[in-house]
């Protein structure tokens, strides 16, 4: 059998016989797959990024036509992806709201080629990749990765034993704590506990609609099943993620979340408890379209592949505050999207400030938040103890949501900034490659972020009359949401309303 071709560069025609094409799989493939599994990579996708102007698509005899930005076929690739292709398609089957953007970062020339499983992806990526090919950029197998919690416990429905948000050295799980040792969740509570117009996505295995913040869940999508059915199917694992960010508090029900106002888009972006980065890549460009203010990645993979960083750099260049866990891997550093310098890498502290065995530390560490025996919501009315830095990363992005709705206009990346500059020394003093920055404070970051808009209590931005009626409707004592306390003294009077004035007219 021949296949016939032609040569880009030199327009020639080739004459391709079936014998060169067995020699070709030799070198290309080998079985079986050597890591499908967590920390490996998929044997049945290979990502492609074609260069600008470039084409692929599939003939009706399943073979694989590549062709350059002039229209002519790029044999090279064609014979590659051919010998084993069963199919081709985008990564982003749906394209992003913001194509002008995908088009400069080439998120939009991302396509996942569908390979039979036991298919050496790798040796075919980088054959693919240092190959003459004349329309194919890059070629990477999709990373596969997973949750990073550690364990769960009991159920327990008691405040008291919230440590991470008030720690008064009190015992959970057979552990006496430090006195402190929090991100002074009360202290943020007293200036904001969010705000509905405030969307937190929740990139995981599925939320599961938890009486603590069902009313609040908006409709997501399941990426891997390319369904609306954004059930947990991962033991919890985003169930006690989104418990940690946004049950409702002061309800005399179960736990406090961090932001009880906020709404929550579930993202699927896992099959079960592991998905692959092309995955996640779809989850985290569908959320931004989505209007997601702040997404939270409690995932770990133990590799980069272009498309979920170039993903990451979507989100982030249209506003969006990212913030993952920094992975159960100790001293192996920490895993992606943590990793990258768009993102927050939350590790995991202990009860008595101490960072947890399994947390990862060194280089791209951001920040330490409460990762162990943390209480959380579990299926639709429970609630269970969590670990890990999974758990550790919502108390972050739960901290931003309270930035965001206190001052809506302020960008995420300076939000970052107050969360860093406001955290606690964990171990040595300063920032480091152990701790990064050190444990959050959400009350002192809420406040360091009110201050960059004080006198804007409508979240218009500008210091108008309007402002001053809602200053007015909350004159007196004040307990929670006393963002009108402009001087903090926990009234809200004539010092309040000096303050306001000072500030008018200014545009935020």
């Amino acid at each position: 059998m021949n296949v016939w071709a032609f040569c880009c560069r030199c327009r020639c025609v080739l004459s391709i016989t079936t014998a060169s094409l067995a020699s070709v799989n030799a070198l290309a493939l080998s079985a079986p797959d050597p890591a499908d599994h967590i920390g490996g990579w998929s044997s049945e996708r290979l990502l492609v990024q074609l260069m600008p102007g470039a084409s692929v698509s599939m003939t009706r005899e399943h073979g694989v036509v590549v062709r350059d930005c002039h229209g002519a076929l790029d044999t090279v690739a064609t014979v590659e992806l051919t010998i084993r292709a069963v199919g081709v398609s985008p990564v982003f089957e749906v394209p992003p709201a913001n194509a002008a953007l995908a088009q400069k970062l080439g998120l939009d020339r991302w396509f996942v080629v569908h390979l039979p499983l036991g298919t050496d992806v790798t040796t075919l990526a980088k054959r693919i990749s240092t190959c003459a090919s004349t329309a194919i950029d890059r070629a990477e197998a999709d990373v596969i990765g997973g949750i990073a919690s550690e364990s769960s416990a009991p159920s327990d429905a008691n405040f008291a034993q919230q440590w991470a948000l008030e720690n008064t050295g009190q015992t959970v799980a057979g552990v006496v704590g430090t006195p402190d040792a929090d991100i002074n969740a009360r202290g943020a509570w007293h200036i904001s506990t969010g705000s509905p117009t405030t969307i937190v996505a929740i990139l995981d295995g599925g939320v599961n609609p938890h009486e603590q913040f069902a009313d609040r869940m908006l409709p997501g999508i399941n990426v891997p099943a390319g369904t609306t059915d954004t059930t947990d199917f991962c033991s919890n694992h985003g169930t006690m993620t989104a418990g940690v960010i946004a049950a409702a508090g002061n309800d005399a029900v179960g736990i406090a979340g961090i932001d009880w106002n906020t709404r929550i888009l579930p993202v699927v972006v896992l099959n079960g408890c592991s998905g692959v980065t092309s995955w996640l890549a779809q989850g985290l460009t569908w959320a931004t379209d989505h209007g997601a203010n702040v997404v939270n990645c409690s995932l770990q993979y133990s590799s980069s592949t272009s498309v979920m960083e170039i993903a990451v750099q979507y989100a982030n260049q249209s506003g969006v505050a990212i913030v993952a866990a920094s992975g159960n891997t100790a001293d192996a550093g920490v895993t992606y999207p943590a990793k990258y310098p768009e993102v927050i890498a939350v590790g995991s502290l202990n009860a008595a400030d101490e960072i947890s065995s399994t947390s990862a530390i060194g280089e791209g560490v951001d920040v330490e938040a409460p990762g162990v025996n943390v209480l959380s919501t579990s299926g639709l009315n429970e609630y269970a103890l969590s670990s890990g830095t999974s758990i550790a990363a919502p108390h972050a992005t739960a901290t931003i949501a309270l930035m965001h709705a206190a001052a809506p206009h302020i960008p995420c990346t300076q939000l970052r900034v107050f969360l860093e500059s406001t955290c606690h020394d964990v171990g040595k003093p300063g920032p480091d490659g152990i701790s990064g920055m050190g444990r959050i404070d959400a009350g002192a970051a809420i406040r360091l972020a009110r201050a960059g808009s004080l006198g804007d209590l409508d979240g218009d931005g500008m210091v108008g009359g309007s402002d001053v009626a809602v200053l007015l409707g909350a004159w007196g004592a004040c307990d929670f949401d006393c963002r009108a306390d402009l001087d903090d003294d926990g009234a809200v009077g004539g010092g309040d309303l000096a303050l306001l004035l000072s500030t008018w007219g200014i545009v935020m």
